[in-house]
């Protein structure tokens, strides 16, 4: 694939040796091994522009002559890199001068080789070996090459590797007729496929579509090709639960277990399924325990935090350098904080409000230097313990979700205050009216934020939104777009080649909820959350259901929901516990 890969890398196939002085063409022939995605490749191995191992630079017997003849050395500090000629014009006029040219061989300069260490003064001197080769040789001309093939088939690691996932899947014949044998095969993949034993109907369905293409002259293994094809196309396979109303116990399975492992049903599901057992709520709650516990988790809690959280968004998002030279290190931590806090709580049945108003989080040098934290350990994540109420901490004090809902530049209050209502109170906000423009803040200290809103607030038919939007929004005013802490806007300016930054206006983050409850900042809304729990705990299960159900909850639903935040209440009100009063829910075992 590259063109200047050195030979010794290369897999040899074949090797022929060719004595100089040869005036008349001569054949040579191999017969090689090439795998899936090679190919021939001729390299005159022992060129002298190539000859040095493990060094792309063209080597001192190459380069030696022309180093060593004044002419030339004294041609080129003439001419110089004269970088707009290309190599042949450049090879051209060095040798004119050295013809024609009045050259100077008595200049002191010369009196010292060229130092080929240079790369620049090599590169020239390249550019003069190669054209000079190609005039005067030595050379090796091709004058055809074919090839003839393939002469056999010559099994390649991923051919072994096919062919044993084949036997593996196809299993071994013995002496079963086409019929017998298909259906031994099918059956068994019909089951996964489904998540539950296929009738004997689909079974045959699929056993006939194989015949029949193998009755067409075709293999027998394409037949079952092709049935696995028409198979995996099935409502069967693309939908789970095809039947309104209550979920069998095999559709159960599999919701449970694309909900929390996101994956099909294991073993053990599907054998409680088939027994009827995994309806019965005491089972359905043990089966919930162990699949949180196990780790397959992980695949919920990163699919389902991506989501919520909006994690997934932080890679796309590149930060202003004016506030950080930013790099995968933070962005690496600042996300691994949030999983591995969420983690947490899911593994030790945290309650609820541990979200908001926790005593720990998880950091590293990192994420500690964007909280201005001093942290004493290196680039391994470690959980470390916070005191409760205060700024950092909790999913309304790390950075991912601070950056997750900026755009890397700058901070709107009015975009996290739709995200807060949305995903943590669990009151989302009308669509705004098509005619509304959008707000563009202007942190530069010609205008506050909060005058810009105040404007847009004189609208009457925003003003009844904005009531809602702004106070959460403002209340997360102080973490800019990285989520580090601020007290002033930044102003930057430039001075010179460098870009300065200077304290612009103070943030203003006090405002006061649609109930009268004033907030100074994300401190008084932490506070506010734990102290009406209930409300993050609807939010948090009406995500959670849509996430397991994948339909938007209905009137039913939300009633169901308000049930299942009590009961989990009553019982310490642990994530776990919330988690498994809404498996436990008709909403959730009903399609």
């Amino acid at each position: 694939d590259d063109l200047y890969e050195l030979v010794d890398t290369m897999r040899k196939v074949a090797e022929f040796n060719l004595a100089s002085g040869r005036d008349h063409p001569k054949a040579f022939e191999a017969e090689v091994v090439l795998e899936k995605g090679e190919t021939v490749a001729i390299r005159w191995g022992n060129s002298p522009l190539f000859s040095d191992p493990g060094n792309r630079f063209y080597s001192q017997d190459a380069l030696g002559k022309l180093v060593d003849d004044k002419r030339i050395h004294a041609a080129y500090l003439k001419l110089g890199r004269a970088r707009e000629m290309t190599h042949s014009q450049y090879y051209e006029a060095i040798m004119s001068l050295v013809r024609d040219g009045e050259l100077d061989t008595g200049d002191p300069a010369l009196s010292k080789r060229p130092n080929l260490e240079s790369p620049a003064v090599h590169n020239q001197f390249s550019r003069i070996a190669l054209h000079d080769m190609i005039r005067h040789g030595p050379a090796l001309d091709l004058g055809g090459a074919e090839i003839v093939g393939p002469i056999r088939l010559v099994e390649d690691t991923e051919m072994q590797k096919q062919r044993l996932r084949t036997a593996r899947f196809m299993g071994d014949r013995e002496e079963r007729s086409d019929k017998e044998y298909a259906e031994a095969i099918l059956r068994p993949f019909l089951d996964k496929a489904y998540r539950r034993p296929a009738t004997a109907a689909q079974v045959e369905k699929y056993v006939n579509v194989a015949l029949q293409h193998t009755s067409q002259g075709n293999r027998f293994e394409d037949g079952i090709h092709l049935a696995i094809r028409a198979a995996l196309c099935s409502p069967r396979f693309l939908y789970r639960g095809l039947e309104e109303g209550p979920l069998d116990d095999f559709d159960l399975a599999s919701r449970l277990s694309y909900f929390l492992t996101s994956s099909p049903p294991d073993r053990r599901l599907l054998k409680l399924a088939s027994a009827g057992e995994l309806s019965n709520e005491e089972t359905l709650a043990s089966e919930t325990h162990r699949l949180l516990t196990s780790k397959r988790a992980k695949n919920f809690l990163d699919a389902f935090t991506g989501q919520w959280l909006d994690l997934r968004l932080l890679p796309e998002i590149m930060p202003d350098p004016r506030l950080l030279n930013w790099n995968d290190n933070y962005l690496n931590a600042i996300t691994a904080e949030t999983e591995l806090f969420i983690e947490e709580i899911l593994r030790e049945n945290h309650p609820l409000e541990t979200f908001i108003d926790p005593d720990f989080t998880y950091l590293n040098r990192h994420n500690a230097r964007l909280y201005d934290h001093p942290f004493k350990g290196g680039n391994t994540m470690e959980r470390v313990g916070l005191e409760r109420g205060g700024r950092h901490g909790g999913i309304l004090g790390q950075a991912s979700v601070m950056m997750a809902t900026a755009n890397g530049v700058d901070t709107q209050p009015v975009l996290r205050g739709v995200w807060l209502l949305e995903n943590v109170l669990g009151d989302p906000p009308s669509e705004p009216p098509s005619n509304v423009p959008a707000i563009e803040p202007d942190t530069s200290g010609a205008k506050s934020i909060r005058e810009l809103l105040l404007r847009h607030q004189e609208d009457e038919g925003c003003a009844s939104c904005h009531r809602k939007i702004d106070p959460p929004g403002f209340a997360l005013e102080n973490f800019d777009p990285i989520g580090r802490w601020r007290a002033h806007y930044p102003v930057y300016e430039k001075r010179g080649d460098k870009v300065v930054t200077t304290k612009g206006q103070p943030v203003d983050a006090a405002s006061r909820l649609p109930d009268g409850t004033p907030l100074s900042d994300v401190t008084d809304l932490k506070r506010y959350l734990v102290e009406n729990i209930d409300m993050f705990s609807r939010c948090l299960a009406e995500k959670l259901m849509v996430y397991a159900t994948g339909r938007e909850p209905s009137y039913g639903d939300r009633k169901e929901i308000q049930g299942i935040v009590a009961r989990a209440k009553a019982k310490g009100n642990g994530f776990q516990d919330l988690i498994v009063e809404l498996i436990l829910s008709e909403s959730f075992r009903a399609k």
